[in-house]
């Protein structure tokens, strides 16, 4: 155990703190009509009384031209005693952050052990006068004790608030020695530091993720067969205390001592912790009215509605509705384009922050949840020949954005999304040669500055667009799910 190789470099501190106390104490000589004339400073040495005594009142080289002058100072470290009377429980721990190391260990020492470590300072000076000056301007702040404050003790930053007492002040006059012997008066003064040393550090990594399993049930032959409680501490990114663990930093980003608050998330039995949201369009959806916005009077399912492009060449309808086990979106031309037979038209979902209750895009903070998954498949199912482009492109909103910034002519929409790559068989433009099978496409937004520092208030797809030239057409779009995950890589 001893041989563990450790030093906080406190005794050294203590002697330094001890020095600074008395380092800048000056004299004032007056002249005979009373006024001050001269101010002297008074230097301070860290050296043993007999020694100093020894270099003012011989030369052994016999070769000194003057003597050393007065006044002067000095001071030393006595002895270190055990303060029994004030030792504390030892399995008492200090918890802390290195100051060397980041947020993701946490360091811990036992408690303290105390010890009082008494010092001795000197004054010698060659007249009364100079004498009761000195003491005089440090006895008013010792009743009988000063307190020292040292901050930043350790690698834990501890600071410490450490007592100085003072015991004795004696003083010596040598005025019975001969005359060819110099007169030194000295003024000595006991102190006690009431200070502490600590053993060493141990590091240990810190708990900023809690999870809790409850099982309901303790049949093990059921797979999934409890519920997870997630608690973190919750922070906003201007260091303001959160409790939605969506809208927080990353936990290991919040110093211990810093202003935070505490989220819980509850999860469902087979439920990831690491999904934001998940749309699962093979369940029910819940229908409604918009109430406002651009598309206001259009229905949505679960908060996800359609968006019209409304360029020159569209002549048709878009519409969402629920299938058996998807959400289809239908491009429908009803007749030939306001410029002749051409029609177009894109396949768009968009959902954003609302202020009717059930229809409320919950934000998050985009670094937490940096993936996005969309599964669709596509196919035309009235009319030949029409032709497509694949967009594969995610745009968001954020609380630096207004609503209509996502929509063709925005003035910053190109800082704000981002492509999926083409999926399988999606090369040709021909829709009658597109899979009819699902696709799976995934939008990483990792690394992306307006998304990673941002809170995300909305969300919008451009998924494909048609032409047709050849009449009437219909195309379905459907909708197995759409998902918004951490990166877990």
């Amino acid at each position: 155990m001893l041989a563990e190789t450790f030093s906080h470099g406190l005794i050294k501190d203590f002697v330094v703190a001890f020095g600074t106390l008395f380092n800048n104490i000056k004299i004032n000589r007056r002249a005979a009509s009373g006024e001050d004339s001269d101010t002297i400073a008074v230097p301070l040495s860290y050296a043993p009384q007999q020694r100093y005594i020894e270099r003012i009142t011989q030369d052994l080289n016999l070769d000194r031209p003057v003597g050393m002058s007065l006044p002067r100072m000095s001071f030393e470290l006595v002895s270190l005693n055990y303060a029994a009377e004030r030792k504390l429980n030892t399995m008492q721990r200090y918890y802390g952050r290195r100051t060397d190391s980041s947020n993701t260990q946490i360091s811990t020492t036992y408690a303290p052990v105390p010890y009082d470590i008494n010092f001795q300072l000197s004054c010698y000076i060659a007249n009364i006068e100079d004498g009761t000056h000195i003491i005089e301007q440090i006895l008013p702040y010792f009743t009988p004790e000063f307190t020292v404050s040292l901050k930043s003790v350790t690698e834990l930053g501890v600071n410490m608030d450490i007592p100085l007492v003072l015991n004795s002040v004696n003083v010596e006059d040598n005025f019975e020695a001969g005359f060819d012997e110099r007169r030194v008066i000295i003024w000595t003064l006991d102190f006690t530091m009431k200070g502490h040393l600590f053993g060493p550090v141990s590091n240990s990594g810190i708990i900023n993720k809690i999870k809790i399993n409850l099982h309901p049930t303790t049949n093990t032959s059921i797979t999934d067969n409890y519920e997870q409680i997630y608690i973190t501490p919750g922070q906003f990114a201007n260091g303001l205390a959160t409790n939605v663990a969506a809208l927080s930093i990353d936990p290991t980003l919040i110093e211990a001592n810093s202003d935070y608050g505490i989220s819980q998330q509850i999860f469902n039995v087979g439920q990831d912790p690491n999904t934001y949201k998940y749309w699962d369009f093979r369940e029910s959806t819940h229908k409604q009215t918009i109430a406002f916005g651009p598309a206001q009077g259009n229905t949505s399912f679960d908060g996800w509605e359609t968006f019209e492009a409304g360029n020159s060449t569209a002549n048709g309808d878009v519409s969402l509705s629920e299938g058996d086990s998807f959400l289809r979106h239908t491009m429908l031309k009803t007749a030939d384009g306001p410029t002749g037979n051409d029609y177009q038209e894109n396949v768009m979902l968009q959902i954003y922050g609302n202020s009717t209750p059930d229809h409320i895009f919950e934000q998050f903070y985009g670094k937490n949840y940096q993936n996005v998954t969309v599964r669709f498949r596509t196919r035309q199912t009235n009319g030949d020949g029409a032709s497509f482009n694949y967009e594969g492109k995610m745009r968001w909103l954020t609380t630096n954005s207004g609503e209509t910034e996502w929509s063709v002519g925005a003035t910053d929409r190109e800082n704000r999304y981002v492509l999926a790559d083409t999926p399988s068989g999606f090369s040709t433009g021909n829709y009658d040669s597109l899979s009819q099978q699902y696709q799976t496409i995934n939008f990483d937004l990792a690394g992306i500055d307006d998304w990673d520092n941002r809170i995300i208030t909305g969300l919008r797809f451009d998924f494909l667009s048609a032409t047709d030239q050849n009449g009437p057409m219909t195309i379905h779009t459907d909708f197995d799910y759409i998902k918004i995950s951490a990166n877990t890589d």
